[in-house]
C-alpha cells in the first residue's frame, strides 16, 4: 500500500529535471526511459509494479549524498543503490567515478525476510546474497546467519566488512558482525570456488557440525 507508481513516476520526472540542473555530473535517468514514457500512453500493470529504477554516475564517497537527495523527493519510500556491474567491470578498481543503479521501493528484501521471521517463528536459518542491494537483508535479518555466496560483489564484501567489530586474522569463512539493532550475528564469507547453492550448503554443514559439537560438549 502507499505505492502509487503513476504519481511517484511524476515525482521522479520532477526530480530528474532538477538534478539535470543541480547535479548534471550524476547523469541520472530512468534505467529504461523509453519504457517509462510508453507506459504513460499504455500502462502495463505488471511492469515493475512496486519498483522504479534509475542509473547514475558518482564517486563512492558521494553515494550517501545521492541517496539522501533522492530520499527528499520520496520520503515514505525505500532507496537502494548498488553498482552497475556490467559497466563497472571494465573500469579499474580505483576508478574515481562509477555507474550505479538506484531503486525506489515500498519494501526491501530485509523487510521481507524480517516479516517471514516474525510470522513463521523462524529462530534459525540462513539468508544468502551476492550483491550490494542484499546488504541490509544479510546484515539486519535478526536470527539468520548471513551467507556471502561465491562470486559476491566487492561492494557487498566492503559493506559487510564495515560491520565486523574486529576482523579475525587469517582466511576465515565465519566472522561476527554487528546488526543495526546493536546485536551480533554470524556471517559466512565464501573463501573457496563454491558458487551460489554450493556456498549455502557448505555453510549449513559447518554450522550443523558446530551445533553437534556443542551438544556433545554439554553432555
Amino acid at each position: 500500500s502507499g505505492f502509487d507508481r503513476v504519481r511517484l513516476v511524476g515525482q521522479a520526472k520532477t526530480m530528474l529535471a532538477k538534478f539535470s540542473q543541480s547535479h548534471p555530473d550524476w547523469q541520472m535517468n530512468f534505467q529504461l526511459p523509453e519504457k517509462e514514457q510508453s507506459l504513460e500512453a499504455s500502462p502495463e500493470p505488471d511492469y515493475q509494479k512496486f519498483k522504479i529504477s534509475f542509473h547514475f554516475f558518482s564517486s563512492p564517497e558521494e553515494l550517501e549524498a545521492v541517496s539522501q537527495e533522492v530520499s527528499g523527493f520520496f520520503p515514505n519510500q525505500n532507496i537502494l543503490t548498488c553498482e552497475e556491474i556490467g559497466h563497472n567491470r571494465n573500469l579499474p578498481a580505483d576508478a574515481p567515478v562509477k555507474k550505479y543503479c538506484l531503486d525506489i521501493l515500498p519494501a526491501t528484501k530485509a523487510d521481507a525476510v524480517n516479516y517471514l521471521e516474525k510470522i513463521c517463528g523462524i529462530n534459525k536459518g540462513l539468508v544468502a546474497g551476492d550483491s550490494g542491494n542484499d546488504t541490509a537483508m544479510l546484515v539486519d535479518s535478526q536470527r539468520l546467519t548471513a551467507v556471502l555466496v561465491g562470486g559476491y560483489k566487492t561492494e557487498l564484501k566492503s559493506a559487510v566488512d564495515s560491520k565486523i567489530p574486529s576482523l579475525r586474522p587469517g582466511k576465515r569463512s565465519f566472522q561476527r558482525i554487528t546488526t543495526a539493532s546493536g546485536g551480533t550475528k554470524a556471517v559466512y564469507i565464501e573463501q573457496g570456488e563454491r558458487l551460489a547453492a554450493e556456498s549455502i550448503l557448505h555453510a549449513a554443514k559447518i554450522l550443523e557440525r558446530a551445533e553437534n559439537i556443542s551438544k556433545i560438549g554439554k553432555k
